[in-house]
C-alpha cells in the first residue's frame, strides 16, 4: 500500500522545490527557464507576453518594475483548516524579498511561525527488522526468566445492561475458532477454485488438441478431394475421347478403358464397369447369336477374358443385386448353356460339356468368367440332377464302366460329387452282393475307385462284398492236399487282392478261410503212420515261400498261422522220440492234478492220449479269457492250465479228466 506522507515531509518538499523564473542571486537552485511547463502545450502564454512588450529576465510593467518571477504558492499541510493559527503563509521567495527590503521579524513572531510545525503530533517511522526463527529463539533464550507468575487482572465489561467479567481465554478460543473456520473456508474456496481452473485448463487443452486434429484431418480431406477432382477431370476427358471414336473400335476403346482402370479406386467408386459392359454388349450379343456350345473353339470366352478386368470389379461388400456383367451373362449366355446341357449333351460323352465349362470356369480363379452363384446354379440344377438319374438307372453290366463318364467331372466338381458316390457304392453293393472270388469284374470295377472313395466308405464296401467272397472261396472251394496240391486258385483269385485290401481286413481272410484247413491237414499228416518229417518240413517251407512271394508274409494272422504249424511239427517230433512212462489215474467224482513224466508236457500227454484213442486234438488259433490257447478235442473245445484240462460244457469251462472225455 502507498504510505501517506506527513505534513512535515510535504513542507520540506515545498521548501526544497526550486522557484521558476527567479534570478540566480535569489535562490540556491539554478533558475529554470521561464514557463518551462509550456513545453507540454503550444506556448500561448509566452507568445502573448512577447507581443505585449515583455522582455525575458526583466520585471513586468511598462517600465519593468514589476515582479520578475511567477507568483509562488505555499501548500498548506493536509488536514489544517484555514482558521488554524501559527501557520506561516509566506513562501521562501517572499521571505527573501522581505529580507532584501529590510523587513525583520522578532523572535516571538518567529517562534509563533515555527509552532505551526508542531500543531499535530508527527507519526513515528517504524523500521522493521527481519529475523529468522533461530534468531528469535536465541533472543528468547537470552532473556531473563521472571521468577513470579503473571499478574491476573480482572476486566469488567460494562457495555451491556449488566456488568460481566471478561474471560480472555474463552474470548480467544472463540476468536481462534472463528479464525480457523474462516481460514479453512478460504482454503476450501481456494482449493475449489484451483481445481475448477485446473479442470478448465485440461478441457481447454483437450479442445485445442481436438481442434488441431480436426484441422489436420480437414486439410488432408481437402487435399484428397482436390486430387479426386483432378482424377475425375481426367476421367471425363477419357470418356469424351471414347465417345468421339468412330465406328466404336473395341481395340481403341479398350486402350482408353485401361487408362481409366489405372485409377482403380475411382473406377470402382464411379462404377465404370457398367460403362465397359455397355461398350462390350453389342459385341457379346453377336457372339452369342453365332455361338454353338458344341464347338471346341469358343471365341466368346476368349474375348470376355480380355475384357474381364474392365467388366468385373471386386467389391468388399456382398451385393444383393446382379452387376451389369452378371446380368449380361444371365440374359445371353446362360440360356444357351442350359439348352445345351438339358437337350443336346449325352452324359456318356462328358468331354464336350467339361471343355465348355472349363473354358468359362477354369480351376485358376483369376481366369474364371462366371460368378460363383451362376456356377452353382449350373451344377445343382443342370449337371448333378442329370448325372444322378444316370447313376440310379445303372444296370449290373454298365455299372462296371461308370467311372469312365463320371471321373472327367472330378477336377471341376470335386466334393460336389459325394452325393453321387453314395449312389455308386449302393449300386456296387447290389451288384457284388453274392460275388464269387473267380469273377474278375469286381477288381476291374473297384480298382479305379480306390482313390475316389473315402477310406471308411471303401473299407465298408470291401467288408460287405469282397472279404466274405474270398473267405467263402477258401473255406468251401480251395482244398489242402499235400499229395497233389493245386495253388492256382489261391494265387489267381486271392493273392491278387493284396494291393487292394488293407491288412486289417486281408489278414482275417486267411485266419478264417485258409489256416484252419491247413492246420488240420498238417496235423493229420504228422499223426499218420510212417509220415516223413523231412517231407513235412519241405511242405511247410514251400507254403511259407508262397506267401512271401505274394508279399503278405508280414500279416499278423499269417505269421501266427505258420508259428502254430511249426509248434504242431515240434509236438509231432517229440511224440515220436519219447515213450509214455507213466499212466494217469483219475477219479469219477472229482478231478485231481494228473502227473506226467519228466520228459513230457501235459499238452504233449493229451496229444498222445488223443492219438491212441484216434481222436482229433488240434489248436483253434483262439485264446481263452485267461490267455491260454484253445484246442479242439474231438467234439469238445478245451484249454489246459497247470496240468488240468478244462472243457466247454453248457457255455462254461469245467475241469474234466482226459479219459472221461476220450470215452
Amino acid at each position: 500500500m502507498r504510505r501517506r506522507r506527513s505534513n512535515s515531509e510535504e513542507s520540506e518538499e515545498n521548501e526544497s522545490r526550486p522557484m521558476l523564473g527567479l534570478p540566480q542571486q535569489f535562490g540556491k537552485a539554478e533558475v529554470q527557464p521561464l514557463a518551462e511547463f509550456e513545453k507540454y502545450s503550444k506556448g500561448i502564454g509566452s507568445k502573448l507576453l512577447l507581443k505585449m512588450g515583455y522582455q525575458p529576465g526583466k520585471g513586468l510593467g511598462a517600465d519593468g518594475s514589476g515582479i520578475t518571477a511567477p507568483i509562488d504558492v505555499k501548500l498548506r499541510p493536509q488536514g489544517m483548516g484555514l482558521g488554524h493559527g501559527g501557520f506561516d503563509e509566506r513562501t521562501e521567495t517572499v521571505k527573501r524579498e522581505q529580507k532584501q527590503k529590510g523587513i525583520v521579524f522578532s523572535d516571538e513572531e518567529e517562534e509563533q511561525i515555527v509552532v505551526q510545525k508542531e500543531w499535530k503530533k508527527q507519526k513515528k517511522t517504524i523500521r522493521r527488522i527481519k529475523k529468522t526463527a533461530e534468531e528469535l529463539l536465541a533472543e528468547q533464550d537470552s532473556l531473563p526468566v521472571p521468577m513470579t507468575g503473571p499478574t491476573i487482572t480482572k476486566v469488567i465489561d460494562m457495555t451491556g445492561k449488566q456488568t460481566r467479567e471478561v474471560d480472555f481465554k474463552m474470548e480467544r478460543r472463540a476468536q481462534l475458532a472463528e479464525l480457523v473456520y474462516n481460514v479453512q473456508t478460504l482454503t476450501d474456496l481456494s482449493q475449489s477454485d484451483l481445481l475448477h481452473h485446473s479442470r478448465q485448463m485440461r478441457i481447454e487443452t483437450m479442445n485445442l488438441q481436438r481442434e488441431k486434429e480436426n484441422l489436420t484431418a480437414l486439410e488432408a480431406h481437402i487435399k484428397q478431394e482436390t486430387q479426386k477432382v483432378l482424377v475425375h477431370e481426367k476421367i471425363v476427358e477419357v470418356i469424351v475421347k471414347i465417345k468421339s471414336i468412330k465406328n466404336q473400335d473395341l481395340v481403341v476403346i479398350q486402350e482408353h478403358l485401361n487408362v481409366l482402370y489405372q485409377q482403380k479406386q475411382e473406377y470402382q467408386e464411379l462404377q465404370l464397369d457398367r460403362l465397359a459392359v455397355g461398350l462390350f454388349l453389342d459385341r457379346f450379343r453377336s457372339l452369342m447369336r453365332e455361338w454353338n456350345p458344341t464347338e471346341i473353339q469358343d471365341t466368346g470366352s476368349k474375348e470376355c477374358l480380355q475384357w474381364k478386368h474392365l467388366m468385373i470389379v471386386p467389391s468388399e461388400h456382398v451385393q444383393s443385386t446382379m452387376t451389369a456383367y452378371e446380368t449380361m451373362l444371365y440374359t445371353y449366355w446362360l440360356p444357351k448353356v442350359r439348352h445345351y446341357l438339358t437337350n443336346d449333351w449325352n452324359y456318356l460323352e462328358p468331354e464336350g460339356a467339361v471343355t465348355l465349362l472349363e473354358s468359362w470356369y477354369p480351376l485358376e480363379e483369376n481366369k474364371r468368367l462366371i460368378p460363383l452363384w451362376l456356377w452353382q446354379n449350373i451344377v445343382y440344377q443342370l449337371l448333378l440332377p442329370k448325372l444322378k438319374r444316370a447313376v440310379e438307372d445303372l444296370k449290373p453290366k454298365t455299372s462296371i464302366s461308370c467311372h469312365q463318364w463320371l471321373f472327367p467331372w472330378l477336377p471341376l466338381l470335386g466334393e460336389q460329387l459325394q452325393e453321387l458316390w453314395t449312389l455308386v457304392r449302393r449300386q456296387f453293393a447290389i451288384v457284388f452282393r453274392n460275388w464269387h472270388a473267380t469273377d474278375p469284374s469286381a477288381m476291374e470295377t473297384l480298382l479305379p475307385w480306390m482313390e475316389v472313395f473315402s477310406q471308411d466308405d471303401y473299407e465298408q464296401l470291401l467288408r460287405k462284398c469282397i472279404v466274405p467272397g474270398l473267405t467263402r472261396y477258401l473255406e468251401s472251394e480251395f482244398t489242402i492236399n499235400p499229395a497233389n496240391q493245386d495253388i492256382v486258385g489261391l494265387t489267381k483269385y486271392v493273392f491278387v487282392w493284396a494291393v487292394m485290401i488293407p491288412e486289417h481286413l486281408y489278414g482275417p481272410v486267411f485266419e478264417q478261410g485258409f489256416f484252419p484247413k491247413w492246420h488240420e491237414a498238417l496235423w493229420m499228416w504228422i499223426q499218420s503212420p510212417g509220415a516223413s518229417l523231412d517231407q513235412i518240413s519241405q511242405w511247410y517251407t514251400s507254403w511259407k515261400g508262397l506267401f512271401e512271394e505274394a508279399k503278405i508274409q508280414n500279416l499278423k494272422q499269417v505269421k501266427d498261422g505258420f508259428v502254430t504249424g511249426l509248434d504242431m511239427m515240434n509236438q509231432g517230433l517229440s511224440a515220436r522220440k519219447q515213450d509214455i512212462k507213466t499212466k494217469f489215474v483219475h477219479s469219477t467224482s472229482q478231478v485231481e492234478t494228473q502227473p506226467v513224466s519228466e520228459d513230457l508236457t501235459f499238452t504233449e500227454f493229451v496229444s498222445l492220449m488223443a492219438q491212441e484213442a484216434n481222436v482229433e486234438f488240434v489248436p483253434l488259433r483262439k485264446k481263452h479269457d485267461s490267455g491260454k490257447p484253445l484246442y479242439r478235442l474231438g467234439l469238445y473245445t478245451v484249454y489246459l492250465d497247470h496240468d488240468v484240462l478244462y472243457c466247454l460244457i453248457d457255455g462254461q469251462f469245467k475241469p474234466k479228466s482226459v479219459d472221461e472225455l476220450l470215452e
